[in-house]
């Protein structure tokens, strides 16, 4: 949809063995911006003791999720071992309650870019 701004962040750890590297580039080439929250860092090595599991998804300042968003191939599942996929519950917000995972979320994509402007 043109017009629309994507934007995730992803947490380093939960996402090792869970999303490719590849996957993060062809999101990145199709104009997603994406973050990686708090990633390993030489001057703060014990940094990445400190996770992010919100998952959240802002829209437009109208409608907002708060859900479980796994992202990655062990969530789909594999009929052959009897393995369901994931299912997760999730709440839609509407309204100028939806404003609140915004609030949330921005401080997170500042931080983010302004890390990676370093």
């Amino acid at each position: 949809m043109p017009g629309v701004i994507v934007r995730v962040i992803y947490d380093w750890m939960g996402a090792i063995n869970a999303a490719s590297l590849g996957f993060w580039q062809r999101m990145r080439r199709a104009g997603v911006d994406v973050r990686c929250f708090n990633p390993p860092r030489f001057d703060s090595p014990f940094g990445w003791f400190s996770r992010d599991h919100r998952k959240m998804i802002a829209v437009d300042g109208r409608v907002g999720y708060i859900a479980g968003l796994c992202v990655g191939k062990m969530w789909v599942g594999d009929p052959k071992r009897g393995i369901d996929p994931w299912r997760d519950t999730g709440v839609e917000v509407m309204g100028t309650g939806s404003q609140g995972d915004r609030a949330v979320i921005r401080p997170d994509v500042d931080a983010r870019r302004n890390a990676s402007a370093r």
